[in-house]
């Protein structure tokens, strides 16, 4: 089952569903977590009464906006919903997950992606277009040269972000006004 991950708020709806529909025109057998501080239950039942039927799964994840509102960014318009991401180990009990924004539309079978093998790594993350990286053949960053990612696609190793306590140290770093 290709585990997938969103995030957002009320205000965030219609974006949700947009990515949702797309993932769904291109993949089955996926389980969706939507971490949230605000969407209604309801909701969330009434859309796997239509996922059901094509074998795939909504799942309410709630987070407490409390101690969303606690961590500060350096960009103002993001806004501390987006921060519900790094409790995704907190939050999710599979191995992989597919974090994708909620904004991000999917136009292709994500199967070679959830084939990825891990290895050690933590994740797998898309550059920055205008980063200064470079590819192979396959697309993937052979430098050593570490720069700027796309947080809005990530495969997490979430089996290791637990074992590391990655939550943990996003939520301390997110507090800190220096680092967002």
């Amino acid at each position: 089952m290709k585990v997938i991950v969103l995030n957002g708020d009320c205000d965030y709806l219609n974006q949700i569903e947009t990515t949702i529909k797309s993932i769904m025109v291109h993949n089955q057998d996926v389980k969706i977590y939507v971490i949230n501080p605000d969407i209604p239950h309801e909701w969330f039942v009434n859309l796997n009464y239509y996922l059901k039927q094509i074998g795939a799964e909504i799942v309410d994840k709630k987070v407490d906006p409390e101690l969303l509102d606690q961590m500060h960014s350096s960009r103002n318009h993001i806004s501390t919903a987006a921060f519900g991401r790094i409790l995704i180990p907190k939050l999710i009990s599979e191995d992989k997950v597919l974090y994708l924004d909620s904004d991000i539309i999917v136009d292709a079978n994500l199967d070679a992606v959830f084939a990825i093998d891990f290895g050690e790594n933590m994740l797998y993350a898309v550059p920055d277009f205008y980063g200064p990286h470079k590819f192979d053949e396959q697309g993937y960053v052979i430098d050593d040269e570490i720069g700027e990612y796309n947080t809005g696609v990530l495969l997490i190793n979430n089996k290791r972000w637990r074992e590391e306590k990655v939550a943990d140290r996003l939520l301390e770093m997110g507090k800190n006004d220096n680092h967002g």
